[in-house]
Protein backbone atom coordinates (compact mmCIF):
# COMPACT_ATOMS: atom_id res chain seq x y z
CA UNK A 1 0.00 0.00 0.00
CA UNK A 2 3.00 2.73 0.44
CA UNK A 3 4.58 1.91 -2.99
CA UNK A 4 0.97 2.97 -4.24
CA UNK A 5 0.51 6.08 -2.34
CA UNK A 6 4.48 6.95 -2.90
CA UNK A 7 3.56 6.61 -6.70
CA UNK A 8 0.74 8.68 -6.86
CA UNK A 9 2.21 10.98 -4.49
CA UNK A 10 5.10 11.31 -6.89
CA UNK A 11 5.82 13.08 -10.19
CA UNK A 12 5.99 9.73 -11.69
CA UNK A 13 2.50 9.23 -11.32
CA UNK A 14 1.55 12.66 -12.92
CA UNK A 15 3.95 11.81 -15.91
CA UNK A 16 1.72 8.52 -16.33
CA UNK A 17 -1.69 10.64 -16.02
CA UNK A 18 -0.72 12.93 -19.02
CA UNK A 19 0.67 10.10 -21.08
CA UNK A 20 -2.80 8.10 -20.37
CA UNK A 21 -4.79 11.47 -21.55
CA UNK A 22 -2.63 12.08 -24.61
CA UNK A 23 -2.73 8.08 -26.21
CA UNK A 24 -6.50 8.60 -25.06
CA UNK A 25 -7.14 12.12 -26.83
CA UNK A 26 -5.33 10.28 -30.06
CA UNK A 27 -7.02 6.79 -29.71
CA UNK A 28 -10.22 9.33 -30.45
CA UNK A 29 -9.19 11.54 -32.72
CA UNK A 30 -8.26 8.89 -34.95
CA UNK A 31 -11.13 6.69 -34.32
CA UNK A 32 -13.15 10.27 -35.46
CA UNK A 33 -11.17 10.23 -38.79
CA UNK A 34 -11.46 6.83 -39.43
CA UNK A 35 -15.25 6.38 -39.11
CA UNK A 36 -15.75 9.79 -41.38
CA UNK A 37 -13.18 8.88 -44.30
CA UNK A 38 -13.19 4.39 -43.15
CA UNK A 39 -15.32 4.63 -47.06
CA UNK A 40 -13.20 6.12 -48.90
CA UNK A 41 -10.27 4.08 -47.41
CA UNK A 42 -12.12 0.94 -47.96
CA UNK A 43 -12.58 1.77 -51.67
CA UNK A 44 -8.55 2.46 -52.15
CA UNK A 45 -7.53 -0.94 -50.56
CA UNK A 46 -10.42 -2.66 -52.90
CA UNK A 47 -8.89 -0.92 -55.99
CA UNK A 48 -5.54 -1.84 -55.05
CA UNK A 49 -6.54 -5.27 -54.36
CA UNK A 50 -8.17 -5.82 -57.65
CA UNK A 51 -5.22 -4.08 -59.11
CA UNK A 52 -2.38 -6.62 -57.86
CA UNK A 53 -4.60 -9.78 -58.68
CA UNK A 54 -4.72 -8.17 -62.12
CA UNK A 55 -8.47 -7.50 -62.05
CA UNK A 56 -10.16 -3.83 -63.86
CA UNK A 57 -10.36 -1.21 -61.92
CA UNK A 58 -14.21 0.15 -61.62
CA UNK A 59 -14.94 3.62 -61.80
CA UNK A 60 -17.22 5.09 -59.32
CA UNK A 61 -18.70 7.66 -61.58
CA UNK A 62 -22.23 7.42 -63.20
CA UNK A 63 -21.09 7.83 -66.40
CA UNK A 64 -19.19 4.20 -66.29
CA UNK A 65 -22.41 2.46 -64.66
CA UNK A 66 -24.34 3.10 -68.05
CA UNK A 67 -23.35 -0.29 -70.44
CA UNK A 68 -20.61 0.24 -73.15
CA UNK A 69 -21.22 -0.97 -76.80
CA UNK A 70 -18.17 -2.59 -78.41
CA UNK A 71 -16.75 -1.32 -81.74
CA UNK A 72 -17.74 -2.63 -84.93
CA UNK A 73 -16.13 -5.49 -85.81
CA UNK A 74 -15.93 -4.36 -89.39
CA UNK A 75 -15.01 -0.67 -90.40
CA UNK A 76 -17.54 1.18 -92.36
CA UNK A 77 -18.03 0.95 -96.01
CA UNK A 78 -16.16 4.14 -97.71
CA UNK A 79 -16.80 6.04 -101.02
CA UNK A 80 -13.66 5.29 -102.53
CA UNK A 81 -12.90 2.38 -104.45
CA UNK A 82 -9.96 0.45 -104.93
CA UNK A 83 -8.22 -0.24 -107.78
CA UNK A 84 -6.99 -4.14 -108.73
Amino acid sequence: MKALRRFLSGESGQDLVEWALLVAFILIGSAGLMYNTGDTFGKVWNATGNALQGQPLQSQSPQSQSPQTAPPATPPPSDHHEVH
